[in-house]
């Protein structure tokens, strides 16, 4: 358990990990990969390379969480 305080009053934080069914696809009309998240439909995000979609699939992933 980690404590972070925040304008005086103590809120708990704590990290989980966890482990999602997720694939990258080549985008055969538009090139690019995307990505893709098995039974979310608010996990869909594309990137031109692969670098680029890791990078989007995290940045899908965190709003996903929220």
């Amino acid at each position: 358990m980690v404590y972070h305080r925040v304008n005086t009053p103590m809120v708990e934080s704590t990290t989980s990990r966890f482990s999602f069914p997720a694939t990258f696809s080549p985008d055969q009309s538009d090139g690019g990969f995307v990505f893709t998240v098995a039974g979310s439909a608010r996990s869909l995000t594309q990137g031109d390379s692969m670098e680029q979609a890791l990078a989007e699939a995290a940045d899908c992933l965190e709003e996903a969480m929220l």
